[in-house]
């Protein structure tokens, strides 16, 4: 079975229950989705009822929706099953498909569920060729072929999606020896569009702000 790019049944069932429990009483109030380079956060206002601890959605608990009416209307059209039963259908997902068990956060009158070790898939659209080609032709770097700005946007992704990774694990993702991925990071830094962070034994490249807000426009 392939493992898909993030838990699908997981995440519908904590959109679906974000929106069942979220207290509409504050105009403010809203459900947020945040995708991140590793990670996917689903977060609604209003916090868990006080009978129940986050530790507690990870076992079978009873269920107090805050909006009975939409949980009912979830329920009648076969969006959900059973209440009490979502939070562990959403471990079961993750742990079917080989992803990390998730966490939920109530705090500072939210609800968060965090799901981890998600690496969430960058395309050519999202700026990052963009960032590359101009870098690499406002003169910094001269004679690299179009074959090469391939390769480094290829490795501005694998950064982009895997802050603080090291030189050897990108060469294993880019299916390159060490050496030519060296002398591609080479060519990044000097653009200004990775930096490497931390000491020599547990550092690692990561974008630099100015490219993230660049990929952000």
């Amino acid at each position: 079975m392939d493992k898909p790019n993030y838990p699908k049944q997981a995440l519908r069932e904590g959109i679906l229950n974000a929106l069942i429990h979220r207290d509409y009483s504050s105009v403010s109030g809203s459900v947020l989705i945040a995708v991140h380079p590793d990670r996917i956060e689903i977060t609604n206002y209003g916090t868990l009822p006080i009978e129940i601890k986050p530790s507690d959605l990870k076992k079978n608990h009873l269920s107090m929706p805050r909006n009975p009416d939409i949980a009912h209307i979830c329920f009648l059209r076969a969006w959900i099953e059973k209440l009490g039963r979502g939070t562990l259908k959403i471990i079961d997902n993750c742990k079917e498909y080989g992803f990390n068990e998730p966490k939920w956060i109530s705090k500072a009158g939210t609800t968060s569920l965090v799901f981890s070790g998600i690496e969430t898939i960058i395309s050519k659209d999202d700026g990052v060729s963009d960032v590359v080609n101009d870098g690499v032709n406002d003169g910094v770097i001269d004679g690299v072929s179009d074959g090469v700005k391939d390769e480094l946007i290829n490795v501005t992704k694998i950064i982009a999606v895997n802050e603080g990774i090291k030189t050897s694990d990108i060469a294993k993702k880019l299916g390159k020896t060490k050496p030519t991925t060296e002398r591609y990071i080479i060519v990044l830094r000097k653009t200004g569009i990775i930096e490497r962070k931390g000491s020599f034994k547990t550092g690692g490249y990561y974008l630099t702000d100015k490219v993230k807000e660049q990929i952000k426009k």
